[in-house]
């Protein structure tokens, strides 16, 4: 493969993955290639590379003999990362403690973010400050086989976590969930950020001890809170989920 064509297919797969992290794309939805190619200038071939890479991460979905379609996620599959999350993150937590350096503390310390029920603009920044706490102290355990595989999870769970911030009520439909989330104007309410910001002190303040149980212990906290918020979302909206 030529220089040319890996970067175009590098190219196409950091857009694609970004759009389809961001909600662009709904689940489940079918990704035209010609439209793709189209959309950023290249031909289809870097397009039908880009995918098969994303098939790779569990973010898209091939089809024999019909095409291409975004991952969708059922609460199995959810809860089932989250357990891969609390083994490999509360891991990463307790290697940190002993590793860390002041350093990054204090990166990880400085880090802040907010949302706004029902500002999608809002839910990008947080997702990225979330992914770039739980990717920086995975980097700290000094493991670079457990940071990638944390990375990869985690790049699943924001597609999913996503749709999980930004799911409706149905204020005006027949209060059996049916019509189209796009349609409605009202949100959920969401937990408070705050929630979450004090378990990642917690966090750090355990890291800043080097107290690596306490450290596991914490995480743990972390994901296990977010694991009852997302399925807690989920079970409130079946129609949204495929079986």
């Amino acid at each position: 493969m030529s220089r040319t064509t890996d970067s175009l297919r590098t190219h196409v797969y950091k857009l694609t993955k970004q759009d389809i992290l961001m909600g662009v794309y709904g689940l489940g939805e079918q990704l035209s290639v010609e439209q793709l190619a189209e959309r950023y200038k290249v031909s289809k071939t870097p397009v039908s590379n880009a995918l098969h890479m994303l098939q790779v991460e569990g973010l898209v979905e091939i089809v024999p003999r019909i095409g291409y379609f975004t991952a969708r996620f059922t609460t199995k599959n959810v809860q089932d990362m989250f357990e891969i999350r609390l083994i490999l993150e509360t891991a990463s937590a307790r290697l940190a403690a002993k590793r860390i350096t002041d350093y990054e503390l204090l990166f990880l310390e400085r880090l802040r973010s907010f949302y706004t029920p029902g500002d999608q603009s809002t839910y990008t920044s947080w997702l990225q400050y979330n992914r770039e706490f739980h990717c920086g102290i995975a980097a700290s355990s000094r493991n670079a086989d457990l940071t990638q595989m944390i990375g990869h999870l985690l790049d699943r769970m924001q597609r999913a976590l996503w749709v999980r911030l930004d799911l409706p009520l149905y204020p005006d439909g027949d209060g059996q969930g049916h019509g189209k989330p796009q349609d409605i104007l009202q949100r959920d309410a969401l937990p408070p950020e705050e929630q979450s910001m004090e378990q990642h002190i917690s966090i750090l303040e355990a890291l800043r001890r080097s107290d690596g149980e306490a450290a596991a212990q914490a995480m743990a906290n972390d994901v296990t809170a977010s694991r009852d918020a997302a399925l807690k979302k989920m079970l409130e909206h079946p129609e949204l989920w495929p079986v």
